[in-house]
């Protein structure tokens, strides 16, 4: 069973537990944006393996040059499973959606292995291996 638990913590007082269970057991899918608006994310589990991936809109890009066989875009898109290294992805599409409830500064949001943070920083979001990435306008960096 996939654990979907938002976890918000308040400068001036406890912290909130959102629990999104039931919603995800229905469509094992959603979305989340920065409150800056620069950063959507989007995740999927209904084909069993779960993805997450989070775009960018602007930002000093860090990966600028593309593969060979990649004519879409290329540098501001990033995905990640709950195993493996998190990949740049090569894509025509967006998971933009304007709709995507706000992540806000200071909250973090945890999906099966998968934990992302929320800082005005930027957007950091690891796998259960370590493995994730941090994405901010002053540049993005995979580890």
């Amino acid at each position: 069973m996939w654990r979907f638990l938002l976890l918000s913590v308040l400068a001036f007082g406890p912290a909130t537990i959102f629990d999104a269970r039931a919603a995800a057991a229905q469509d094992q899918s959603g979305s989340f944006r920065s409150p800056s608006d620069n950063i959507h994310c989007y995740y999927d589990a209904s084909e069993g393996d779960l993805w997450l991936r989070c775009d960018m809109a602007e930002g000093k890009q860090t990966y600028t040059v593309p593969p060979e066989d990649c004519d879409l875009d290329w540098g501001m898109s990033f995905l990640l499973g709950e195993t493996g290294p998190a990949e740049l992805t090569c894509h025509g599409d967006t998971v933009r959606d304007p709709r995507s409830a706000v992540l806000g500064y200071g909250s973090e949001l945890v999906i099966g292995e998968i934990i992302c943070q929320s800082e005005k920083t930027g957007l950091t979001c690891r796998n259960g291996e370590g493995h994730g990435f941090h994405l901010a306008k002053a540049g993005q960096k995979m580890f």
